[in-house]
């Protein structure tokens, strides 16, 4: 059933003037050397060579070049120890309890790419590298036995406006037809909603590699079990933007995305998102008519 355009246009409201702070970066420091750019996940850090005597030759620079190289790895290695991979668990945390080996992750870093390249005044080296996390390490997290999992679909039905659950043994009015989950949820003019956008801004949550969604009752709205592998190792569970207008033109989530706030954040690295009963309601019953959650086509709205 569509939403009501007073829904639509009060929801608009509510969007812009939450979106009314200064944007967050995006960039979150590991170490002394590296950080984790969650825009793009991808892993950031140097590393660098001894200087050389101003009459070395090719080869001695070779050498320096393949030194910086080497530390970078490095530090590269070090930093994805301090990795959150969810809520619970960083990357040093998952190899200390069998959950993931030091042998798949000295695989994965050697997935590095060299950004840039830098000989300095003191004729030593300089290198950045870079590791793209959603196809190297990600794909270490997915399940072993996959298997799609059930959205949590309500018959109980909800007010078209306020869509609170409307109270047993009210009588419904002629103009008014109320909103059944299980018969799926549209936009406005009663199209598919195309993505999901979760605004949890001022929540001091902390972007994860795989953040799990819950509602109040602590069932799983959204996470690693709902998603299609193939697409997850593409594009990773979620996108993490922090600016409104640029997440609602973002073409993951597609034209028509919608919009809910989280609540509250849990967990001991504060990646958990709790959403209310009634938004966890909406998201599947809009993902019953078309499915984005199995598409990752979700935001997370961070800062």
């Amino acid at each position: 059933m569509p939403f009501t355009k007073f829904l639509i246009v009060n929801l608009l409201t509510l969007v812009l003037l939450v979106d009314s702070g200064v944007a967050q970066p995006l960039v979150q420091k590991l170490n002394a050397t590296a950080s984790v750019d969650w825009s793009r996940q991808v892993i950031l850090t140097s590393g660098s060579s001894s200087s050389l005597p101003p009459d070395s030759d090719a080869s001695q620079r070779i050498a320096a070049i393949e030194r910086a190289k080497a530390a970078a790895v490095e530090n590269l290695f070090k930093a994805i120890k301090e990795l959150p991979l969810d809520a619970h668990l960083k990357v040093k945390q998952a190899l200390e309890n069998k959950l993931l080996s030091t042998v798949h992750i000295s695989q994965v870093v050697q997935k590095y790419t060299i950004v840039d390249t830098r000989s300095m005044s003191d004729m030593s080296v300089e290198i950045d590298v870079e590791l793209p996390l959603i196809s190297n390490l990600l794909p270490l997290l997915f399940p072993k036995d996959t298997h799609d999992k059930q959205l949590i679909i309500s018959d109980e039905p909800l007010c078209p406006i306020c869509l609170q659950l409307w109270p047993e043994g009210k009588t419904v009015p002629g103009d008014i037809k109320l909103m059944v989950p299980s018969e799926g949820l549209t936009a406005n003019k009663g199209t598919p909603f195309t993505g999901l956008i979760i605004d949890v801004r001022g929540l001091n949550f902390k972007p994860t590699l795989n953040p799990t969604v819950v509602n109040s009752a602590n069932e799983e709205i959204y996470s690693l079990s709902y998603v299609d592998p193939e697409v997850a190792a593409r594009l990773g569970i979620v996108n993490y933007q922090d600016n409104l207008r640029q997440a609602l033109k973002n073409g993951r989530v597609g034209r028509d995305p919608l919009v809910v706030r989280g609540v509250q954040v849990t967990g001991p690295l504060s990646s958990n998102i709790i959403i209310s009963a009634n938004d966890a309601i909406l998201i599947h019953a809009a993902a019953k008519t078309r499915n984005f959650l199995k598409k990752c086509k979700v935001i997370i709205l961070v800062g």
